[in-house]
């Protein structure tokens, strides 16, 4: 077994709900000083055209943007490291997920 690399984490997570916040997503990633996001969407936000308000809103705001939506609800191990091997060279210094669970009642893009 691998010895493990000690770290310190420190997350600064921020959480927007609510009607009309994907339009001040950009701008609450300036105010974070990002310039390189990764955004992070299943498959049902990428359908209800959510995942992609998210980027215009990044985009508006001159970020560069990197969308990955290969995973589903619950991921596994090996989405994730996916996902890593995804990001690792993008050199992003700011992560949005999208997730909330329910949309009226719903999971979000589902009917």
């Amino acid at each position: 077994m691998e010895p493990v690399t000690p770290f310190d984490f420190r997350p600064r997570t921020r959480i927007l709900f609510g009607a009309g916040d994907f339009a001040r997503l950009g701008e609450v990633a300036r105010e974070q000083n990002a310039t390189r996001c990764l955004v992070l969407a299943n498959q049902p936000w990428v359908d209800a055209g959510q995942a992609q308000e998210a980027v215009r809103s990044l985009k508006a705001r001159r970020m560069e943007v990197f969308a990955f939506h290969d995973f589903t609800a619950n991921p596994t191990v090996a989405m994730v490291a996916a996902a890593r091997e995804f990001a690792a060279p993008q050199a992003v210094n700011l992560v949005v997920g999208l997730g909330a669970r329910f949309r009226q009642g719903r999971e979000c893009g589902h009917q």
